[in-house]
């Protein structure tokens, strides 16, 4: 349903790939009455050693945004040394947590997406948006999260997600 997200991840080998991509063709042109073609929805496969792979970076500090710059460089690094990954970032700052601004994750989520690769693709095909292959998570204290300002919490929910940590 729209209100539910569901993210499974699985390796297919052989020719089961195109009886399931035939399959998701069928299903979206009957739902959405769309052809999808072309190498922006199939693009060329890395070879089965180099794909997906799901990655966490857990950045903890005071004032997070300050670090901003590094954090960029590790995203970096990380994406060149594995290109076909889902990454989750978690930011978990030690003082105030509206430090976090939504700029500062709007910089990290544009350092992960500077390179895109076929699992950027293919959830950019969800109706809902891009909701999965690069992901952020700021971590919040249970006694702080219902007393942050809720504008705050808004704007950041529109582009990560907070978790309450107990």
């Amino acid at each position: 349903s729209p209100e539910h997200w569901r993210d499974a991840m699985f390796q297919l080998e052989g020719p089961a790939v195109a009886q399931m991509q035939a399959a998701f063709l069928d299903n979206w042109t009957k739902t959405n009455a769309r052809v999808l073609d072309g190498d922006d929805y199939f693009p060329e496969l890395p070879p089965a050693g180099l794909r997906a792979q799901a990655l966490t970076l857990w950045f903890k500090a005071n004032r997070l945004p300050d670090h901003v710059d590094a954090m960029q460089q590790i995203i970096q690094k990380v994406l060149q040394d594995c290109p076909h990954t889902t990454l989750q970032m978690v930011l978990e700052p030690s003082e105030n947590p509206t430090s976090v601004t939504s700029e500062c994750v709007e910089q990290l989520l544009a350092t992960c997406y500077q390179h895109p690769n076929y699992l950027d693709r293919y959830y950019s095909l969800n109706p809902q948006g891009l909701l999965g292959s690069k992901r952020v998570l700021i971590v919040v204290d249970d006694e702080v999260i219902d007393t942050v300002d809720p504008d705050w919490a808004d704007a950041i929910e529109e582009i990560a997600t907070l978790v309450g940590k107990g």
